[in-house]
């Protein structure tokens, strides 16, 4: 388990660096910590909300860019597809923790 664990970083390191983006990996970053220590406290799942679905928002509108004005960027496919992928991954984490937080009210 804890193999898996290093390879799925390894690889989140390796998007990182391939496309050097500070909100995308802010992202990451949540969601390795999650993924780790997935017990939030109560009181600290309405600021996660509000940051995963920030976050999702600013991936999704990075995508975009990539997608209407970017185009000439060689990278621009990879950023698009990266940023829009985890804006998704984001906006369910949203949804679970949303969903947890009415649980625990």
């Amino acid at each position: 388990m804890i193999l898996q664990y290093i390879n799925d970083v390894t690889e989140l390191n390796d998007i990182s660096t391939e496309l050097q983006d500070e909100t995308l990996d802010e992202a990451m970053e949540l969601i390795v910590k999650l993924v780790v220590k997935d017990d939030i406290p109560p009181t600290q799942i309405p600021k996660q909300i509000v940051r995963t679905s920030a976050l999702a928002g600013q991936l999704r509108l990075k995508a975009k860019y990539y997608m209407l004005f970017a185009k000439d960027d060689p990278m621009a496919n990879k950023k698009k597809n990266t940023f829009l992928t985890c804006a998704e991954s984001l906006e369910k984490i949203t949804d679970s923790l949303k969903y947890v937080a009415k649980s625990t009210m």
